[in-house]
C-alpha cells in the first residue's frame, strides 16, 4: 500500500518534488500522491491518466464518485 504523502520527511519530498519534475514536468500535490508500482514507480496522483490505479483503490472509488 503506498504511503499518506502528509508523513513524508523532507529528503522524501525533496525527491518526489525531483521525479515529478522528470516525468510529469510539474509537481504533482493531490491527495493521493505516490510513486505508483502499478505504473512501475511512475509518481501518480488523482490529476494523472494512470489515476485510479490499485493502490488507493477504495479512496479512487469514493473521489470518483464525488464522496
Amino acid at each position: 500500500m503506498a504511503e499518506p504523502s502528509e508523513q513524508w520527511s523532507a529528503e522524501r519530498e525533496q525527491e518526489w518534488r525531483q521525479d515529478c519534475l522528470r516525468w510529469r514536468d510539474k509537481v504533482l500535490t493531490g491527495r493521493f500522491r505516490h510513486w505508483c508500482f502499478e505504473w512501475d514507480g511512475l509518481p501518480v496522483d488523482e490529476t494523472t491518466q494512470e489515476w485510479p490505479c490499485g493502490c488507493f483503490e477504495q479512496e479512487a472509488k469514493e473521489v470518483n464518485h464525488g464522496r
